[in-house]
């Protein structure tokens, strides 16, 4: 699991999004990555967008990026 599958609804409620955490812009971290493969949630408000399926229009975007990325 990455963070980055839901970047845009997270970046939306001012949250800074990497693939292994998820922090404030004052660098408090609110979720991240455990060393076994778990991951951990300190906010409610976190927990409730990452429990949320992602989006197919988002997982298109990501491809789109990639290919373009790619070919240029």
């Amino acid at each position: 699991m990455k963070f980055t599958d839901w970047e845009t609804e997270l970046k939306k409620h001012g949250y800074v999004v990497t693939d292994s955490s998820v922090t404030t812009k004052r660098g408090d971290v609110l979720a991240g990555k455990d060393p076994y493969g778990g991951y951990y949630v300190n906010d409610s408000k976190v927990q409730e967008i990452i429990s949320k399926p992602i989006s197919k229009v988002e997982i298109v975007k990501k491809v789109v990026r990639k290919y373009t990325k790619k070919k240029t």
